[in-house]
């Protein structure tokens, strides 16, 4: 409890060190995750010069593991890169490689390198070998769950059923399930990182700080468990880059709102309002249910109401804010209990059709037939750097209803042959197969062109039904 308060009192050393004390007597999992807070709030708030003249006092492998991290923020990936290496190498174990994967993944993604960040984050998951190691590992990722999987997570009995709960995590929110590259992951560590960079508070988030006085806004429990970020950051993680973002000056507290269009499964608009009045200090930005009128104008294409309240007279006014708070209200059940994939603006997306048809294969399995269609633009089009002798990448995969993999197959198909089909008959048919007992399934496919320079897929459920006498009858 000293540490703790020592952390809250920007004493960094103190409270690391006395963390650092108890841990190395009782190894208790809680003095393990705190030590890695305190070690990051250290290295966030006061910087790389006065952390490595700390650092040089008190030697030993979490410090290294953090210098490489104020090195990172610092953009030394080489000095950083260097750090982690050597931490990974080391055969005496005296620090958990899952910390360190973690680390590094952040350190590949800053650098645009998204197959090594990838690699790292899940070697995370593999090298997990404690009650610790998936505490850590749940830090990393508890930003993303909703209050079902948190839920869930709490119940697991064992290390192996944790390891498996953050597998099915990244397969399920996968927008690419059949393929071997998993990019919500990779966006998940690209938005983790920008937010260390640009919303990380770790303050006291309080009743008489928090703008939302009358506790319009109710969040789910996944809100709760934040300690590293302010409501930008978590909105962030969560969502990603707003579509669009609003502010306005010489309005009295600084404000900021964002706008995310209806889009994905989701397929739900979400708008957020942030406040930072004068009794937030630093980067605590907080969610609030409305904005008063004078900031309506600088808001009015995010929705109606805010047309609307610029016109309004005080009486209207009210009724119109009411109307906002609830639907802030509603936004903020939606999207702080979800999370949505975003793909980089500038990614080609390939439309193709597709058909699904089932068959009896024998008395106690049905053939599902997929057909699809490709075209030469769709492949070779006029911006892409590929050539006729590339090759198209098709991944198709089966799931169960825990995301279990049943099936996958893999085709290299030339580019040529989709061009000289497109040519002749104006367009390249597929066919992929897949035989099973009848069952609720989660079909996949995607298709990748060289360099991922275009890409386009599908995931759907679909519930296969059997061809037996009774079902037939």
């Amino acid at each position: 409890q000293y540490a703790i308060l020592q952390k809250y009192r920007k004493n960094y050393a103190e409270a690391i060190e006395l963390a650092e004390k108890q841990f190395s007597s009782q190894k208790l999992t809680q003095t393990g995750i705190l030590l890695h807070r305190y070690y990051a709030s250290f290295v966030h708030n006061k910087g790389l010069k006065i952390f490595n003249e700390w650092a040089n006092k008190n030697p030993g492998p979490r410090t290294r593991l953090y210098l490489a991290d104020a090195h990172r923020l610092e953009k030394d990936y080489a000095t950083a890169d260097s750090y982690y290496a050597a931490l990974l190498q080391d055969s005496s174990k005296t620090i958990s490689p899952v910390p360190v994967y973690l680390a590094y993944s952040k350190s590949k993604i800053e650098q645009n390198q998204s197959d090594s960040s990838k690699y790292y984050m899940v070697q995370a998951i593999e090298a997990i070998d404690s009650d610790i190691d998936a505490e850590i590992y749940f830090e990393n990722i508890k930003y993303i769950l909703t209050d079902n999987e948190y839920k869930g997570y709490l119940e697991l009995p064992d290390i192996p059923a944790r390891v498996d709960f953050f597998k099915r995590v990244w397969i399920k929110r996968n927008p690419m399930p059949a393929s071997e590259v998993n990019y919500r992951i990779i966006e998940h560590v690209r938005r983790f990182a920008y937010a260390e960079r640009n919303f990380f508070y770790d303050g006291f988030r309080l009743p008489f700080n928090n703008p939302d006085r009358l506790n319009i806004l109710q969040f789910p429990l996944v809100f709760d468990l934040n300690d590293l970020f302010n409501d930008k950051g978590l909105v962030y993680i969560r969502h990603g880059e707003a579509d669009d973002r609003a502010f306005a000056i010489n309005s009295g507290p600084l404000n900021e709102s964002w706008l995310y269009y209806a889009r994905g499964q989701l397929n739900q608009k979400l708008i957020f309002h942030f406040w930072q009045g004068d009794t937030q200090t630093g980067q605590n930005w907080r969610m609030v249910a409305s904005i008063p009128s004078s900031l309506a104008e600088s808001r009015s294409n995010f929705d109606h109401l805010y047309s609307r309240l610029m016109m309004a007279d005080p009486l209207e006014a009210i009724s119109i804010r009411h109307q906002m708070e609830i639907a802030s209200k509603e936004y903020v059940r939606i999207g702080m209990n979800s999370d949505q994939h975003t793909w980089k603006k500038d990614l080609r997306s390939i439309i193709f059709p597709f058909y699904l048809a089932t068959f009896r294969q024998d008395h106690v399995s049905t053939r599902s037939e997929f057909y699809f269609s490709l075209t030469k633009n769709d492949v070779l089009h006029r911006s892409a750097k590929h050539k006729i002798d590339d090759s198209v990448t098709i991944n198709f995969a089966v799931f169960d209803d825990n995301y279990t993999k049943l099936d996958k197959q893999l085709l290299q198909v030339p580019i040529r042959e989709i061009v000289d089909s497109s040519a002749a008959m104006g367009y390249w048919p597929g066919q992929i197969d897949y035989i099973s007992p009848p069952a609720a399934r989660l079909f996949a496919i995607n298709i990748r062109t060289p360099d991922d320079e275009g890409i386009g897929g599908y995931k759907f459920r679909f519930n296969l039904g059997g061809y037996d006498e009774d079902s037939l009858k």
